[in-house]
């Protein structure tokens, strides 16, 4: 692992899990069936989402003021409906106007759940991209197409293969490693001797498995958190030992 003046919070995610500078996920798997290990994993992982948040909203990528509206009027919905449903509930209506107004109370609650909906969903829902933003998705996106054609890569390879590395972590990102692995060993046949391209290479379902670690330290949480619940004292889980690599 390589130290910049700012280390991500994302290597921080695994810093803990390395030896020599090299991070073993078969072990980080068998890790993290540990609560502690586990719970620790995704505080630092929520760290680095918050992190990425803010620099976007720092950058000003992005333009919420339709999020604000959006979450606002579902608040105000939200607030107002409900009581006129329990004002009119009380009330002693005409035979007449109470068939009308039946209709009216399933059209508020609908808009009551609406308005939950609006609520719960994420402020990115109702943001759009400013123009740097846009602009910034738009590179993003152009460097993918350029992971994914073999022809483009073939006819402008990157200028040293240990650039590989760093490629195959962005097309992770990205969700395009399966495709741009295959490019990869198109171009190469035989492994180029840098870390993590030599890994995928050998063991190609290394891909899954890392995008699966978030979700085994979630499972553990919530496994345990639920037994715990339940009246049962678990001691730690499987794969409790502590392993001194990734």
């Amino acid at each position: 692992l390589k130290q910049g003046k700012k280390r991500s919070k994302l290597i921080d995610c695994f810093a803990e899990y390395q030896k020599d500078g090299v991070i073993l996920f078969n072990e980080i798997k068998k890790i993290l069936r540990k609560e502690e290990n586990a719970r620790e994993f995704l505080k630092k992982f929520k760290d680095w989402s918050k992190d990425i948040h803010s620099q976007v909203i720092r950058r000003k990528y992005m333009n919420t003021k339709g999020n604000t509206i959006a979450k606002g009027l579902a608040a105000v919905v939200g607030l107002i409906l409900p009581i006129v449903l329990i004002i009119s509930s009380l009330s002693v209506l005409s035979p007449g106007f109470e068939v009308v107004f039946s209709y009216f109370r399933v059209l508020m609650i609908s808009c009551v759940v609406v308005s939950i909906v609006v609520l719960s969903m994420k402020r990115t829902v109702f943001a759009k991209w400013t123009k740097d933003g846009l602009l910034y998705y738009l590179k993003w996106k152009n460097f993918e197409r350029y992971l994914t054609d073999f022809s483009a890569l073939s006819m402008h390879p990157p200028q040293s293969v240990a650039i590989w590395d760093e490629y195959l972590i962005y097309a992770t990102a990205l969700g395009v490693a399966k495709e741009v692995r295959k490019n990869l060993k198109k171009l190469y046949p035989e492994p180029p001797s840098t870390p993590v391209t030599t890994a995928i290479y050998y063991n190609p379902t290394l891909i899954d498995e890392i995008g699966s670690i978030r979700l085994i330290a979630k499972s553990t949480v919530s496994r345990i958190s639920s037994s715990s619940s339940g009246g049962t004292r678990i001691g730690g889980g499987s794969g409790g030992s502590r392993v001194g690599v990734g």
